[in-house]
């Protein structure tokens, strides 16, 4: 009898970027074009961001981090809808943690030096009722599918969408499952996360707004072993369960933040 093994594995950011990864029997071109939709999105040199005011970007702590301190011209480079903004500072949640006892308040904001004109900025989502509520994910990178996992040899560069459905809330995170086509909660473009996709949104549009729901935190990889003691799956595999920031649970933090500052 096979049995499960769940291991832990924050999606830190990487010298290049990952993208989503999706049910394998969905058309990569309806991922592309559907996309273009979301222009919210805003890219770093290692990861995601999502546009929330005109010079205000909400992403990961753990991708924050990566630029408090940093001098290079491009990690303090961010690009939203085709064009290249400068951050002028980062502000990583002071509660944020990630040792052996798990990710804590994982969320940053990184304030732009000029305004985003271009672009209609995502709101925040501050209701406490997620669960069940279909999102929508976006990132770029290396495609992937459920089957395989990222496929680094087919990277792009390329903005894609995937779907998924809020399974649960943990602490102060949204979970949701990779789930395969046909189970019961699969949606059209199922699809999770990928290193580099950290601190990528999670969307909802309820009537003519969209919103910020959750941000690319963590993943936990779930690997099956057979009869025979093959290991079947892995991260960003069927079966993963997605950890995404509860933005709801940060309303006041980031509102007190902006006026601040």
């Amino acid at each position: 009898m096979s049995k499960i093994i769940y291991t832990a594995s924050a999606f830190f950011c990487f010298p290049v970027l990952q993208s989503l990864v999706v049910r394998h029997d969905v058309k990569d071109e309806d991922l592309l074009r559907l996309a273009k939709d979301y222009p919210q999105i805003c890219h770093f040199r290692n990861g995601e961001g999502t546009l929330i005011k005109t010079n205000w970007v909400l992403t990961a702590a753990h991708l924050g981090e990566l630029y408090v301190n940093s001098r290079d011209s491009a990690d303090l480079t961010i690009e939203c809808n085709g064009k290249k903004y400068i951050i002028e500072k980062v502000f990583v949640h002071p509660g944020y943690i990630d040792d052996t006892n798990g990710v804590k308040n994982d969320i940053a904001l990184i304030k732009l030096t000029s305004n985003v004109t271009s672009v209609a900025p995502a709101e925040i989502y501050t209701k406490k009722d997620e669960v069940n509520k279909l999102i929508t994910l976006i990132g770029r990178g290396y495609p992937g599918n459920g089957l395989l996992g990222e496929q680094k040899e087919k990277w792009d560069h390329q903005t894609r969408l995937a779907t998924n459905r809020i399974d649960n809330i943990a602490a102060e995170y949204l979970q949701f499952k990779f789930d395969k086509p046909g189970e019961k909660r699969t949606t059209k473009y199922e699809g999770v996360s990928g290193p580099g996709d950290s601190g990528g949104p999670a969307f909802i549009d309820i009537g003519r707004k969209r919103y910020i729901i959750g941000i690319s935190s963590h993943q936990f990889a779930t690997i099956e072993i057979d009869d025979n003691g093959k290991k079947h799956g892995g991260p960003g595999q069927y079966g993963s369960i997605e950890n995404y920031t509860r933005v709801s649970e940060y309303t006041s933090w980031i509102n007190s933040l902006i006026i601040s500052n």
